[in-house]
């Protein structure tokens, strides 16, 4: 119930505009948060670690569930090694990735939006639970 190519496809187009739609909403003046940087190599970084996810999180819209969490955690296991966000508490990297599902959720809707007619209320719902799963 939760495969929808056309979704997919959504996400794929606008998903530079998700990460960067996300990128507006970090707001950190801690010196300890990688997300504080003014660096704009390391802010490029942190986007394409945003896109990155966001990469893999499409996924989920055109994969079994049980292959896409399990390529997803091993992702996921990597990212978790990443020096810059090992450097930051986290609170900040939880907070990120909430604001990265705050955003996610809007394209989310607004995809069912623009396809009321071809996407049942049910099938709406199942996503979302299945990206805060």
């Amino acid at each position: 119930m939760h495969r929808n190519q056309g979704l997919y496809n959504y996400l794929n187009e606008h998903s530079w505009q998700i990460t960067e739609d996300w990128y507006k909403l970090v707001n950190d003046e801690d010196s300890e948060s990688i997300y504080s940087t003014t660096d704009p190599e390391i802010i490029q970084s942190l986007k394409e670690q945003n896109q990155d996810y966001f990469q893999h999180l499409h996924k989920l819209f055109i994969e079994k569930e049980e292959d896409f969490f399990r390529d997803f955690k091993i992702w996921s296991e990597e990212l978790a090694k990443d020096q810059k966000h090992l450097k930051t508490p986290v609170q900040y990297v939880v907070r990120e990735f909430m604001n990265s599902q705050e955003v996610y959720m809007k394209y989310l809707k607004d995809y069912f939006s623009l396809n009321k007619d071809d996407v049942a209320l049910d099938q709406f719902l199942s996503w979302i639970d299945l990206v805060r799963r």
